[in-house]
């Protein structure tokens, strides 16, 4: 059974028959009655039973009325807690579907980065070359958290959590492969049209089931705890993130891109410091592109 300090918020695995005993934090030193930890429905993360409030992400806790569809859910979610990853397997057809939309966005992240690094040829198809760089940019950041998405899905010991940036790299890939959809219709001809039209019509049907598999996922680790081990990797990525990140704002220009990838995967595991990288990583890659771009510009 967990439980968790409402002092300092330490969590404490404990046999059952420590139920409403007083014992002693050994981290706050302070005294506290040995509860059932209740877990965020937002971040997953444990809270001590008396919190009205998430003390990671802030969100509410309310009094809900359940059904028997809720309790249901709610065995589903104590078998997950317990260490029984089995429903966490994808089906052959599932992982087939992940694999080849994963190969796609890999594939996507590759063209964003080759679309930023073009603005420096001197193609005069290229037009506006800053919205090259931000529709790059905005590429490179969908397809990769879709990537890491992937990965956590094929994991099953990986906690799925759903965060505004998995929303919205979601929701970007399916604005994407919209606009692609358009441009296939638009621009194209003949066989061309008709492969481009198909290849983003698959991937709006595979991302859309991507999307139930994603958001069953992470329902069913709501109660999940990732092995302590995983954790601290996340940490330390995120701190090295930051590092890499203001290297990459000193003018570092291949540092800015393994700090945005390691930020994304320590953000990912719930880390504020690999959110932080990320954001620096992003914005020392934009501040040099364009520092290269008003150099070459002048030349």
């Amino acid at each position: 059974m967990k439980t968790v300090c409402p002092h300092c918020h330490q969590k404490y695995e404990v046999p059952d028959d420590y139920l409403q005993q007083d014992v002693t934090c050994q981290k706050c030193e302070k005294d506290f009655t040995v509860t059932k930890a209740k877990f965020c429905t937002e971040c997953g993360k444990a809270n001590s039973a008396q919190a009205f409030q998430c003390h990671s992400c802030q969100h509410p806790f309310q009094l809900e009325i359940r059904n028997e569809s809720e309790d249901a859910a709610s065995q589903h979610l104590v078998s997950s807690a317990s260490g029984d990853r089995s429903e966490a397997k994808l089906s052959l057809l599932l992982q087939i579907v992940v694999f080849i939309y994963g190969v796609g966005s890999g594939l996507a992240a590759l063209q964003g980065i080759g679309m930023i690094f073009s603005v420096f040829s001197d193609y005069p198809e290229l037009g506006n070359k800053g919205l090259t760089i931000i529709y790059g940019v905005a590429v490179v950041t969908v397809y990769g958290r879709l990537l890491l998405l992937l990965s956590t899905l094929t994991q099953p010991k990986k906690k799925a959590v759903q965060t505004p940036y998995s929303q919205f790299a979601l929701l970007g890939g399916g604005i994407l492969s919209i606009i692609g959809l358009i441009v296939s219709f638009t621009v194209f001809s003949g066989g061309q049209q008709a492969i481009y039209a198909f290849s983003n019509v698959l991937t709006l049907v595979f991302l859309y089931q991507i999307y139930h598999i994603w958001r069953e996922r992470c329902l069913m680790d709501v109660n999940y705890e990732e092995p302590e081990k995983s954790k601290m990797k996340s940490s330390t990525l995120g701190r090295v993130s930051v590092i890499l990140a203001v290297i990459g704002l000193l003018g570092g220009f291949l540092f800015a891109v393994p700090a945005i990838v390691m930020g994304i995967i320590a953000h990912k595991d719930g880390n504020k410091a690999g959110f932080i990288g990320m954001l620096l990583g992003i914005l020392g890659l934009i501040g040099n592109i364009i520092f290269i771009i008003i150099i070459f510009g002048n030349r």
